[in-house]
């Protein structure tokens, strides 16, 4: 894959599997008039879902890309649960606050 190429990276809401075929309408004029990518290109794709996948162009028009993907370029990456500090404000009213840590889930 060209470098150039592995800089490109869309979002798709549609499964990521070896060979799988993805249509991309709202993106196409991005694709295909902004970053001048045409058939027999490869890009990369994520759904937030399947991780990260290489893919190649099959057919490009005005308003249709066709994509098939190739390659797991890159696994899902699950943030860890962030993790918040806040003053413990209730009954302190002539001491130091305490600070309590709180796991968002």
């Amino acid at each position: 894959m060209p470098e150039a190429d592995a800089k490109i990276r869309l979002f798709v809401d549609a499964p990521l599997h070896l060979g799988a075929e993805v249509s991309v309408e709202g993106q196409a004029h991005y694709l295909v008039n902004v970053m001048r990518r045409g058939a027999g290109d490869r890009i990369r794709l994520f759904n937030g879902r399947d991780g990260e996948w290489r893919a190649l162009i099959e057919a490009a028009g005005k308003r249709r890309v066709t994509l098939r993907c190739e390659e797991k370029s890159a696994p899902l990456i699950v943030p860890p649960d962030h993790t918040h500090l806040r003053p413990q404000v209730q009954g302190c009213v002539n001491e130091k606050p305490d600070f309590c840590v709180r796991l968002w889930h």
